[in-house]
């Protein structure tokens, strides 16, 4: 059996030796009524603290809370093993409750098996060459991973004029928001490496194809240059270093 209490806890008694099980705790003042749902699996409580909250059994934790009430919840009313049930506080309303889990497990069923599919269209595209589209989506479901791969294999696969076509109509679709999450994912690759240039390469099409005026229109860009400057001098010091130390090879060779 399980009891709702003044002391702001439900707790569950065994019926056999009296000896209390467990004890919810959660409440912030008295908790006034409570009920089983799911066929014993779950109870839900209501207290003096204007909360409707839901609890598994076995582990005593709160799966749920409700504040819609604005004063004390006397009344709980519960039908169909908690699929409906209805709450009536001291502010004068009756609230009528409706569980939405299996919709919402079913709505996030249907949002991964798109995602899914979105995935694998990305695969396709690239499989078939088409890597603006490839580009296209990986930007929407901000996969920055998918995108180097992708602008890396578009460079290896295409000629010249290939790959120019390719950052023409790129650049061209992007939105003002999504220059702004290509210049992060820039920022981000920047830091490491192994991915700056592609960072690099990014950083150029857009910069060489999009005009300054409707960059410095975008705002929130100003910290994410700071550090695309920052990362970048210290690449160009490494590669003119680099570039430098060629110089004695060449004389040695001589």
């Amino acid at each position: 059996v399980c009891t709702a209490s003044g002391d702001k806890t439900l707790r569950l008694w065994s019926i056999q030796d009296g000896t209390c099980l467990r004890s919810f705790q959660g409440h912030t003042s008295s908790v006034l009524k409570v009920c089983y749902i799911s066929f014993g699996v779950q109870v839900i409580s209501t207290g003096a603290d204007g909360l409707v909250k839901v609890w598994n059994v076995s582990s005593a934790e709160c799966v749920n809370t409700f504040d819609s009430h604005e004063d004390k919840i006397w009344a709980l009313s519960v039908c169909d093993q908690g699929e409906n049930f209805a709450s009536g506080s001291g502010d004068g309303e009756v609230f009528v409750w409706k569980d939405h889990t299996d919709q919402k497990a079913l709505e996030e069923r249907r949002a991964e098996a798109d995602l899914i599919k979105k995935k694998q269209k990305i695969s396709d595209a690239v499989y078939r060459g088409s890597y603006t589209s490839a580009f296209r989506l990986a930007l929407d479901l901000k996969y920055p991973g998918q995108l180097h791969r992708i602008i890396t294999q578009a460079m290896k696969s295409e000629e010249t004029e290939a790959a120019e076509a390719f950052w023409g109509e790129v650049v061209e679709s992007l939105s003002d928001e999504d220059i702004k999450e290509c210049f992060r994912y820039a920022s981000d690759w920047n830091t490491n490496s192994k991915l700056y240039l592609c960072s690099q390469l990014l950083q150029h099409n857009i910069f060489s194809r999009v005009h300054p005026d409707r960059l410095s229109a975008i705002s929130g860009l100003a910290d994410v240059w700071n550090a695309l400057t920052a990362y970048s001098q210290r690449h160009s010091k490494r590669i003119d270093t680099l570039r430098r130390s060629t110089y004695m090879l060449d004389y040695a060779l001589k």
